[in-house]
């Protein structure tokens, strides 16, 4: 939203206008800038023009995009949701979904406050934070020519390396997703929404703290993206991880 100084800026560069006789006429001047500021209306137009951003839209307006994208907030999923609760004093490791901070945005990102309808409904009701990423898959879905690399590039584009697909060399793909986006990787496989090319098969969805550091090999013939190494005597310890059972959600 502009400020009231920038809108008088802007409403006597119209002033700025005016034919040569009257451009230096001080009534002449303060009407058209008085008309321009009141024609602006707080440039509320500009607001109106990226309403049904992706990135900026909430509420109906993403129920709109969904329309035309082709997903329903609605989904027929079964998920287990988390839930905003107050930690118990007499046992102090129940209630772990709490409010996000200022200093790591990422935690408790998926909680919400329960509803009654949450009871009576067979449906899992998206939020906007769920609601988005799901909306960025079905859009690569809608328009991708199923290969792998275009799949790979739309995926950065959208979710830089927190969503990274990987090529089995063997007519499998597999995703690797950060830990944040655990609710994500769950709806997305119930509502199918995961990108592959033509008859490959997706192999499963790993949920890691950072996908780009994953152990693997590669050989001289293939790269398959996992060089992430062990440590060394130099940078010492990355962070490097090896896929376990227990990070598969698929």
């Amino acid at each position: 939203m502009a400020t009231q100084a920038e809108l008088v800026a802007i409403s006597y560069e119209y002033a700025d206008l005016l034919l040569a006789q009257y451009v230096n006429s001080p009534r002449a001047r303060k009407t058209v800038s008085l008309l321009a500021y009141r024609a602006m209306c707080d440039l509320v137009q500009l607001d109106v023009q990226d309403a049904f951003s992706l990135e900026t839209a909430s509420g109906a307006q993403l129920d709109v995009l969904g329309k035309y994208i082709g997903l329903s907030r609605n989904i027929p999923a079964i998920i287990d949701r988390y839930y905003f609760e107050l930690r118990d004093y007499a046992d102090p490791t129940t209630g772990e979904a709490g409010f996000t901070d200022y200093i790591d945005a990422s935690i408790n990102v998926d909680s919400s406050f329960y509803l009654y309808t949450f009871a009576n409904t067979a449906f899992y009701t998206l939020s906007d934070a769920e609601y988005r990423p799901l909306l960025l898959l079905k859009i690569i879905l809608n328009q991708s020519n199923n290969s792998l690399a275009t799949i790979a590039n739309d995926l950065f584009a959208s979710f830089g390396t927190d969503i990274i697909c990987f090529d089995g060399q063997d007519m499998t793909i597999a995703y690797a997703m950060k830990t944040s986006a655990t609710t994500i990787a769950h709806l997305a496989l119930q509502a199918d929404l995961l990108p592959k090319p033509m008859g490959v098969l997706l192999s499963g969805v790993f949920i890691v703290s950072d996908p780009t550091k994953l152990l693997g090999f590669q050989s001289y013939e293939y790269n398959n993206g996992n060089d992430t190494g062990f440590s060394s005597y130099v940078t010492g310890w990355n962070g490097q991880n090896w896929l376990n059972y227990k990070d598969r959600v698929s």
